[in-house]
């Protein structure tokens, strides 16, 4: 098992669980389709230039 395992081993019904999950923005932890991530992104890039 590497360390990365270690840090998140979770049973087998969590996991099962989190593959299923839609994609989420890890800032927000708001779920989102792609498409509203990437506009979320492109506004971000705008407001730090």
């Amino acid at each position: 098992m590497n360390p990365f395992e270690k840090l998140f081993s979770k049973s087998g019904e969590e996991k099962e669980q989190e593959t299923k999950k839609p994609l989420v923005d890890p800032e927000s932890l708001v779920v989102m389709t792609p498409e509203e991530l990437a506009e979320k992104r492109a506004n971000e890039d705008r407001n730090n230039p």
